[in-house]
Protein backbone atom coordinates (compact mmCIF):
# COMPACT_ATOMS: atom_id res chain seq x y z
CA UNK A 1 0.00 0.00 0.00
CA UNK A 2 2.76 2.23 0.71
CA UNK A 3 4.05 1.84 -2.10
CA UNK A 4 1.30 2.25 -4.29
CA UNK A 5 0.74 5.92 -3.02
CA UNK A 6 5.16 6.55 -3.06
CA UNK A 7 3.92 5.60 -6.63
CA UNK A 8 1.04 7.81 -7.11
CA UNK A 9 2.68 10.95 -5.61
CA UNK A 10 6.05 10.59 -6.76
CA UNK A 11 6.31 8.14 -9.89
CA UNK A 12 8.55 5.37 -9.97
CA UNK A 13 11.40 7.34 -10.09
CA UNK A 14 12.51 5.93 -13.61
CA UNK A 15 12.77 8.86 -16.11
CA UNK A 16 9.79 8.08 -18.39
CA UNK A 17 7.78 5.53 -16.38
CA UNK A 18 4.88 7.91 -15.11
CA UNK A 19 5.69 10.83 -17.84
CA UNK A 20 2.32 9.39 -19.68
CA UNK A 21 0.39 10.23 -16.60
CA UNK A 22 1.95 13.30 -16.17
CA UNK A 23 1.10 14.75 -19.69
CA UNK A 24 -2.43 13.54 -19.28
CA UNK A 25 -3.11 14.91 -15.82
CA UNK A 26 -1.80 18.49 -16.75
CA UNK A 27 -3.81 18.47 -19.73
CA UNK A 28 -7.04 16.96 -17.98
CA UNK A 29 -6.36 19.61 -15.11
CA UNK A 30 -6.00 22.22 -18.24
CA UNK A 31 -9.24 21.02 -19.85
CA UNK A 32 -11.28 20.67 -17.01
CA UNK A 33 -10.26 24.65 -16.14
CA UNK A 34 -11.52 25.68 -19.69
CA UNK A 35 -14.71 23.30 -19.79
CA UNK A 36 -16.08 24.07 -16.68
CA UNK A 37 -15.40 28.30 -16.84
CA UNK A 38 -13.82 28.02 -12.95
CA UNK A 39 -13.43 31.32 -11.75
CA UNK A 40 -11.40 33.09 -9.10
CA UNK A 41 -13.06 36.29 -7.07
CA UNK A 42 -13.28 39.57 -9.36
CA UNK A 43 -10.52 41.40 -7.32
CA UNK A 44 -8.00 38.86 -8.30
CA UNK A 45 -8.60 39.06 -11.75
CA UNK A 46 -8.94 42.51 -12.07
CA UNK A 47 -4.95 42.26 -11.15
CA UNK A 48 -2.86 40.78 -14.12
CA UNK A 49 -0.47 39.20 -12.09
CA UNK A 50 -2.96 37.74 -9.72
CA UNK A 51 -4.82 36.83 -12.33
CA UNK A 52 -2.04 34.73 -14.20
CA UNK A 53 -0.95 33.64 -10.59
CA UNK A 54 -4.31 31.81 -9.63
CA UNK A 55 -4.57 30.27 -12.99
CA UNK A 56 -1.18 28.52 -12.78
CA UNK A 57 -2.29 27.44 -8.88
CA UNK A 58 -5.90 26.52 -10.17
CA UNK A 59 -4.72 24.33 -13.20
CA UNK A 60 -2.05 22.67 -11.30
CA UNK A 61 -3.75 21.93 -8.45
CA UNK A 62 -6.12 20.15 -10.18
CA UNK A 63 -3.58 18.59 -12.82
CA UNK A 64 -2.02 17.43 -9.61
CA UNK A 65 -4.81 15.33 -8.18
CA UNK A 66 -5.85 14.01 -11.69
CA UNK A 67 -2.11 12.76 -11.94
CA UNK A 68 -2.24 11.45 -8.65
CA UNK A 69 -5.34 9.84 -9.66
CA UNK A 70 -3.42 8.52 -13.08
CA UNK A 71 -1.01 6.92 -11.00
CA UNK A 72 -2.29 5.05 -8.58
CA UNK A 73 -4.88 3.42 -11.17
CA UNK A 74 -1.57 3.01 -13.44
CA UNK A 75 0.03 0.80 -10.33
CA UNK A 76 -3.01 -0.68 -9.74
CA UNK A 77 -3.77 -2.13 -13.28
CA UNK A 78 -0.22 -2.52 -14.74
CA UNK A 79 1.92 -3.23 -11.50
CA UNK A 80 -0.91 -5.43 -9.60
CA UNK A 81 -2.32 -7.43 -12.45
CA UNK A 82 0.14 -10.67 -11.58
CA UNK A 83 -1.18 -11.11 -8.00
CA UNK A 84 -4.49 -10.87 -6.02
CA UNK A 85 -5.35 -6.99 -6.48
CA UNK A 86 -4.99 -5.05 -2.82
CA UNK A 87 -8.83 -4.37 -1.34
CA UNK A 88 -7.17 -1.48 0.01
CA UNK A 89 -5.78 -0.23 -2.99
CA UNK A 90 -8.69 -0.14 -4.98
CA UNK A 91 -10.68 1.78 -1.85
CA UNK A 92 -7.44 4.55 -1.84
CA UNK A 93 -8.25 4.62 -6.14
CA UNK A 94 -12.06 5.11 -5.63
CA UNK A 95 -11.58 7.52 -2.93
CA UNK A 96 -9.49 9.64 -5.19
CA UNK A 97 -11.64 9.43 -7.93
CA UNK A 98 -14.10 10.69 -5.51
CA UNK A 99 -12.39 13.60 -4.16
CA UNK A 100 -11.34 15.00 -7.52
CA UNK A 101 -15.02 15.02 -8.94
CA UNK A 102 -16.03 16.57 -5.88
CA UNK A 103 -13.29 19.57 -6.33
CA UNK A 104 -14.10 19.83 -9.77
CA UNK A 105 -17.87 20.21 -8.77
CA UNK A 106 -17.52 22.51 -6.22
CA UNK A 107 -15.32 24.88 -8.23
CA UNK A 108 -17.89 24.41 -11.08
CA UNK A 109 -20.66 25.24 -9.05
CA UNK A 110 -18.76 28.39 -8.03
CA UNK A 111 -18.04 29.80 -11.43
CA UNK A 112 -21.75 29.88 -12.15
CA UNK A 113 -21.62 33.09 -9.26
CA UNK A 114 -24.60 33.68 -7.25
CA UNK A 115 -27.10 34.15 -9.59
CA UNK A 116 -28.92 31.09 -11.60
CA UNK A 117 -30.48 32.65 -14.73
CA UNK A 118 -33.99 31.07 -16.04
CA UNK A 119 -33.63 31.04 -19.62
CA UNK A 120 -36.99 28.79 -19.85
CA UNK A 121 -39.04 31.87 -19.05
CA UNK A 122 -39.33 33.63 -22.31
CA UNK A 123 -36.86 36.52 -22.64
CA UNK A 124 -39.09 39.11 -24.71
CA UNK A 125 -43.06 39.86 -23.98
CA UNK A 126 -44.83 40.38 -27.17
CA UNK A 127 -48.41 40.22 -28.54
CA UNK A 128 -50.23 39.71 -31.76
CA UNK A 129 -51.34 41.95 -34.40
CA UNK A 130 -54.06 39.25 -35.80
CA UNK A 131 -55.09 42.24 -38.26
CA UNK A 132 -51.76 42.96 -39.77
CA UNK A 133 -50.41 39.49 -38.93
CA UNK A 134 -47.11 40.67 -37.15
CA UNK A 135 -46.00 40.42 -34.02
CA UNK A 136 -45.69 43.40 -31.42
CA UNK A 137 -42.55 43.06 -29.52
CA UNK A 138 -42.81 45.53 -26.56
CA UNK A 139 -40.03 44.64 -23.38
CA UNK A 140 -37.45 42.09 -23.10
CA UNK A 141 -38.17 39.79 -19.90
CA UNK A 142 -35.05 38.15 -17.81
CA UNK A 143 -35.72 36.04 -15.02
CA UNK A 144 -32.91 35.12 -12.67
CA UNK A 145 -32.71 34.11 -8.90
CA UNK A 146 -29.98 34.71 -6.09
CA UNK A 147 -29.33 31.29 -4.78
CA UNK A 148 -27.14 32.72 -2.09
CA UNK A 149 -27.10 33.86 1.28
CA UNK A 150 -26.19 37.51 0.78
CA UNK A 151 -28.21 40.26 -0.40
CA UNK A 152 -27.46 41.52 -4.50
CA UNK A 153 -26.92 45.49 -5.30
CA UNK A 154 -28.13 46.06 -8.81
CA UNK A 155 -25.16 47.92 -9.96
CA UNK A 156 -26.69 47.68 -13.66
CA UNK A 157 -28.04 45.80 -16.21
CA UNK A 158 -29.12 46.35 -19.91
CA UNK A 159 -29.75 44.95 -23.21
CA UNK A 160 -27.08 46.07 -25.89
CA UNK A 161 -27.92 45.46 -29.66
CA UNK A 162 -24.84 44.31 -31.24
CA UNK A 163 -25.94 45.67 -34.68
CA UNK A 164 -26.47 49.54 -33.69
CA UNK A 165 -25.01 49.02 -30.08
CA UNK A 166 -28.13 51.38 -28.41
CA UNK A 167 -28.96 49.81 -24.90
CA UNK A 168 -32.40 49.05 -23.67
CA UNK A 169 -31.84 49.83 -19.55
CA UNK A 170 -33.50 47.35 -17.53
CA UNK A 171 -36.00 47.49 -14.16
CA UNK A 172 -36.46 44.88 -11.67
CA UNK A 173 -39.58 43.34 -9.89
CA UNK A 174 -39.42 40.81 -7.45
CA UNK A 175 -41.24 38.06 -7.21
CA UNK A 176 -43.71 37.88 -3.71
CA UNK A 177 -45.37 35.00 -2.59
CA UNK A 178 -47.15 36.07 0.66
CA UNK A 179 -50.66 37.24 0.84
CA UNK A 180 -53.42 36.50 -1.93
CA UNK A 181 -52.17 37.81 -4.73
CA UNK A 182 -48.77 36.62 -5.63
CA UNK A 183 -46.76 37.76 -8.25
CA UNK A 184 -44.35 40.20 -9.60
CA UNK A 185 -43.68 43.60 -7.74
CA UNK A 186 -42.02 46.83 -8.86
CA UNK A 187 -39.06 47.88 -5.77
CA UNK A 188 -37.33 50.80 -5.84
CA UNK A 189 -33.99 49.89 -4.21
CA UNK A 190 -32.60 48.07 -6.39
CA UNK A 191 -31.13 45.17 -4.04
CA UNK A 192 -31.96 41.35 -4.81
CA UNK A 193 -32.67 39.51 -1.23
CA UNK A 194 -30.76 36.62 -0.58
CA UNK A 195 -32.67 33.32 -2.06
CA UNK A 196 -34.62 36.09 -4.22
CA UNK A 197 -36.22 35.52 -7.43
CA UNK A 198 -36.19 38.60 -9.92
CA UNK A 199 -37.44 40.04 -13.44
CA UNK A 200 -35.69 42.20 -15.02
CA UNK A 201 -37.43 44.12 -17.91
CA UNK A 202 -36.87 46.93 -20.26
CA UNK A 203 -39.20 48.72 -22.32
CA UNK A 204 -38.56 50.12 -25.98
CA UNK A 205 -40.99 52.30 -25.16
CA UNK A 206 -39.28 55.16 -22.47
CA UNK A 207 -42.63 56.61 -21.49
CA UNK A 208 -43.35 54.61 -18.04
CA UNK A 209 -47.32 54.99 -18.97
CA UNK A 210 -46.77 53.18 -22.64
CA UNK A 211 -46.42 49.56 -23.41
CA UNK A 212 -46.45 49.81 -27.32
CA UNK A 213 -43.24 48.44 -28.70
CA UNK A 214 -41.94 47.63 -32.20
CA UNK A 215 -42.96 45.50 -35.11
CA UNK A 216 -40.70 42.11 -35.03
CA UNK A 217 -39.10 43.37 -38.85
CA UNK A 218 -38.02 46.51 -36.94
CA UNK A 219 -36.32 43.96 -33.78
CA UNK A 220 -34.95 42.16 -36.47
CA UNK A 221 -33.52 45.17 -37.64
CA UNK A 222 -32.16 46.58 -34.61
CA UNK A 223 -31.80 43.63 -32.07
CA UNK A 224 -31.31 40.82 -34.54
CA UNK A 225 -27.99 40.00 -32.63
CA UNK A 226 -28.20 41.64 -28.90
CA UNK A 227 -26.15 40.91 -25.49
CA UNK A 228 -27.48 40.98 -22.01
CA UNK A 229 -24.97 42.85 -19.52
CA UNK A 230 -25.51 42.34 -15.44
CA UNK A 231 -23.61 44.51 -13.29
CA UNK A 232 -20.78 45.32 -16.08
CA UNK A 233 -20.64 41.60 -17.08
CA UNK A 234 -21.41 40.14 -20.29
CA UNK A 235 -24.20 37.38 -19.22
CA UNK A 236 -25.47 35.60 -22.40
CA UNK A 237 -25.46 36.86 -26.20
CA UNK A 238 -28.31 36.02 -28.47
CA UNK A 239 -27.58 35.29 -32.03
CA UNK A 240 -29.25 35.42 -35.05
CA UNK A 241 -29.92 32.35 -34.92
CA UNK A 242 -31.96 32.59 -31.55
CA UNK A 243 -34.01 36.21 -32.48
CA UNK A 244 -34.66 33.85 -35.81
CA UNK A 245 -36.25 30.67 -34.07
CA UNK A 246 -38.10 32.91 -31.25
CA UNK A 247 -39.86 35.20 -33.65
CA UNK A 248 -40.99 32.18 -35.63
CA UNK A 249 -42.32 30.07 -32.47
CA UNK A 250 -44.06 33.74 -31.82
CA UNK A 251 -45.96 33.52 -35.13
CA UNK A 252 -46.60 29.52 -35.06
CA UNK A 253 -48.08 30.04 -31.14
CA UNK A 254 -49.88 33.29 -31.81
CA UNK A 255 -51.59 31.64 -35.08
CA UNK A 256 -51.94 28.02 -34.39
CA UNK A 257 -55.78 26.68 -34.13
CA UNK A 258 -57.35 25.70 -30.57
CA UNK A 259 -57.36 21.92 -30.86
Amino acid sequence: MREAIRHAWHGSGKRWDAGIQQVTGSAAGGLLVYLFGIKVPQEILDNPSLGALAAIVVGGFTGVIITFVLRLSWYGIFHHLRIKLNPWLVGVSFGAIIMIGATAGYFWDQSRGPILWDWNFRWINYGYLAARNRIEISRFEIVGENRWDDPIIILSAFVRSDITNENINMNVHLWRSDGDNPGWSPTTTDIIPAKGRFLLYGKFNPDPDRYDGILDNEFKERFGQFSFFFNSKLVKRFYASDVDKLIRKMFEDSTAKPH
